[in-house]
């Protein structure tokens, strides 16, 4: 499940709720964000709960990031660490075999 909130400032907030972020979980929270860049010019993606993201997941969530770009969109991906490549260093990357 992905909660979506709004918050009082109008970012979008998306928060998958699942320990492993794989890629179909990254390509639902592509999906949602895709519909909701074109609501706000900015996104929130709050990935406190996640523990473990695979290559794949790790591949949708640079897609997302170069997406919002191409839109002039903010992505902000949230944790203990706010940029993807460090947070992605904090937690576990898994392969998927």
């Amino acid at each position: 499940m992905i909660s979506v909130a709004i918050t009082s400032s109008g970012e979008i907030v998306l928060k998958p709720h699942k320990v492993l972020l794989d890629v179909l979980k990254a390509k639902e929270l592509y999906l949602l964000a895709e519909e909701n860049l074109k609501e706000s010019g900015k996104i929130i993606v709050d990935l406190d709960e996640i523990k473990t993201i695979t290559p794949d997941g790790y591949h949708e969530l640079q897609k997302l990031s170069g997406r919002a770009l191409e839109k002039r969109c903010i992505v902000r991906f949230t944790n203990a660490k706010t940029n993807l490549d460090e947070l992605i260093e904090t937690l576990n990357l898994t392969d998927e075999s």
